[in-house]
């Protein structure tokens, strides 16, 4: 029974914790993982993102496209592990919408927002740009019903996003892979509505 107590106790903590704040269970998790993840990233890569660091702080004005890309993406694959422990696995900040409820709640009222102005729907096929660990373009599918394709150039990123995609049994809605806007992308044309991406543009010019 005494080798338990810990669990219980870590257990009952992260109960009270989640009753008192303004939190979701999936956001734990996702900090817990973040923790996880982090702790087990390879020195390696540790190494490289602070290089990278380096890099990006001396200037990129002479800089060659592809060194660049290198270099994002070597910071990417431990960034945006740091950044789902504090609560921005969405690497983007939104309108305060509802001054009641924080950052991940009103990421949420913001993406219900564009997708009723994109008026997407489950006839819908859709391109998230640099999607990350792809919970914007799961979210969308999952309100819209539409079909929707990401890419980014940081493959731990996209590896989540896909074993995500599985774990929710979205993965006939969703699909992710490796991509750099630098270069050609890997989509066959006319995949993608064009009308929603001009919805989309306007929107986005009313809202800045």
């Amino acid at each position: 029974m005494a080798k338990w107590m810990p669990v219980a106790f870590v257990v009952l903590l992260s109960y009270v914790i989640y009753s008192l704040m303004d939190v979701s269970m999936y956001q734990m998790m996702t900090a817990v993982n973040g923790v996880r993840d982090l702790v087990t990233v390879p020195k390696e890569d540790i190494d490289k993102c602070a290089k990278a660091y380096a890099y990006f702080r001396a200037g990129t004005a002479n800089s060659v496209t592809e060194e660049e890309t290198e270099q994002v993406r070597a910071m990417y694959a431990v960034l945006h592990r740091l950044m789902a422990i504090g609560d921005i696995e969405k690497m983007y900040i939104p309108p305060q919408i509802d001054a009641k409820i924080g950052l991940f709640g009103n990421q949420l009222l913001w993406e219900q927002h564009i997708a009723k102005t994109l008026k997407a729907d489950s006839n819908s096929s859709l391109l998230d740009m640099g999607c990350g660990r792809g919970r914007i373009a799961h979210y969308m599918s999952t309100i819209t019903g539409a079909k929707v394709s990401g890419y980014n150039i940081d493959g731990t990123q996209i590896q989540q996003a896909t074993e995500y995609a599985k774990q929710t049994n979205m993965d006939d809605k969703l699909d992710f892979q490796v991509g750099d806007h630098h270069k050609p992308l890997n989509y066959k044309a006319n995949s993608f509505d064009w009308r929603i991406l001009i919805r989309g543009c306007v929107a986005f010019l009313k809202e800045t």
